[in-house]
């Protein structure tokens, strides 16, 4: 790449983040290192010491406790068991230790998994997205994402898990190893079903690259069960899991200021037809942006800024429409409301930016605190619980209309540059990062 091709590129790239010097970016550093290394600590004293006090690994551990029973069939017995049966087996390899062992064994996996999300973001697409995306910004990142998802970790929550595992899906799509998307999309689906809607955006966008190879991962990971029990057990446990989703789900719906059903509750009866219609309606539209923005994704930057804003405006929509949705859920949209929230701090960007980005973190993650929340409807009015589904509403505002490189057109000279990723499009060699 010419010196002249490659500045006219750099100019494409939102205005620069503003860099600390090298010894603040280490002292920012240490200080997310010394963070994650004290939540690590505090959540596995925590979980190990008091495993099934006010936390939802009792309902983990009673999955495979009732899959390896001859009499208790595990979605006939209770409507709180959520998950999967294939990762109803795969939790059996943590639910065979001692309760605290096996309590610390979740917590170390879904700090991992949040973890190395962050740091593939941190090193493979954010710097690509945002010039001047240093060591100060990836700490900030670490740190922020991390307070976000914290309260979900604390009650055993898998959300840190799915987050992790959405971000690193994001960064192998901008890779393009698709068999490592593939995987990374395919894991959440089997932890809890409603993953799936991040899965079929990116179907829709990348179909010939994707479908084939989720439908080969989805079929071995839909055949492990069968192999641990007989088939007529394993068939009624499967009968018995659809029946909770189709039916005995929405028994359980809470109730509050929590997304937009529990929202339409407070002031009428919701209509279940007109909200399926709304549901599929907007999933439908995010997934023609997510068809129009991959078509456009022809260089690294386009294709950066593409994966990135389709995985943030997913966590958006699942919060507000998805189903289930509760305040622990939040943490799925972390990393995303962290992201603007640091790059609304950049030189020259417009004001407006980062007050829609510092109000959405302070309404999902300060205001939303369920403390803070219900002290504030109690000298206000009850309205003011939904502060944390208008941070959700925010943060999508954001990715929606903030101008993100990909957004700005390509001049001819960058349309025909050889794209350095492409070489590895049917392998599963790490490109090199632009």
């Amino acid at each position: 790449m010419s010196s002249a091709t490659a500045a006219t590129l750099s100019s494409l790239r939102q205005p620069t983040i503003p860099c600390g010097t090298t010894a603040s970016s280490r002292r920012w550093q240490l200080l997310a290192l010394c963070a994650w290394g004290l939540v690590g600590m505090v959540l596995g004293a925590r979980l190990g010491m008091l495993p099934y006090e006010r936390s939802v690994l009792d309902e983990y551990a009673f999955g495979p406790a009732s899959w390896w029973s001859d009499d208790v069939f595990v979605y006939e017995t209770t409507i709180h068991y959520l998950y999967t049966p294939t990762f109803t087996v795969c939790y059996s390899l943590i639910w065979m230790w001692p309760p605290g062992v096996a309590a610390i064994l979740w917590t170390m996996l879904n700090l991992c998994s949040l973890y190395a999300g962050l740091r593939a973001l941190n090193q493979r697409l954010l710097p690509v997205v945002f010039a001047g995306w240093g060591p100060r910004e990836q700490a900030c990142l670490q740190l922020l994402a991390l307070w976000g998802c914290f309260r979900g970790m604390w009650s055993g929550q898998a959300n840190a898990l799915v987050a992790g595992l959405a971000c690193l899906a994001a960064v192998a799509i901008y890779q393009r190893q698709w068999w490592r998307a593939a995987l990374w999309l395919t894991l959440p689906v089997f932890i809890k079903i409603w993953p799936v809607a991040l899965l079929l955006l990116f179907v829709a966008a990348f179909p010939r690259q994707l479908a084939w190879r989720l439908a080969a991962l989805f079929a071995a990971f839909a055949a492990l069960p069968w192999f641990t029990r007989d088939w007529a057990f394993v068939m009624r446990q499967h009968v018995g899991y659809v029946d909770m989703l189709l039916h005995r789900r929405q028994q359980i719906r809470l109730h509050g200021y929590r997304d937009f059903w529990t929202i339409w509750e407070q002031f009428a009866t919701p209509v279940p037809a007109a909200y399926q219609v709304l549901q599929i309606a907007s999933g439908l539209g995010l997934a023609y942006a997510a068809l129009h923005w991959a078509k456009r994704a022809n260089d690294p930057v386009n294709r950066a800024s593409m994966v990135l804003r389709v995985t943030a405006l997913w966590a958006c929509w699942q919060l507000l429409l998805g189903p289930g949705s509760e305040r622990l859920t939040l943490g799925i949209c972390a990393p995303f409301a962290a992201v603007a929230l640091i790059a609304g701090w950049g030189r020259g960007v417009a004001s407006w930016s980062y007050g829609v980005a510092l109000a959405a973190w302070c309404g999902l993650f300060v205001l939303g605190l369920g403390e803070i929340e219900r002290a504030l409807a109690r000298v206000t009015h009850p309205a003011v619980q939904a502060i944390a589904p208008g941070g959700v509403i925010l943060l999508a505002l954001w990715w929606l209309f903030w101008n993100l490189p990909g957004d700005q057109p390509r001049p001819a000279s960058l349309k025909q540059l050889p794209d350095r990723t492409a070489a590895v499009d049917q392998g599963n060699r790490t490109p090199a990062v632009v």
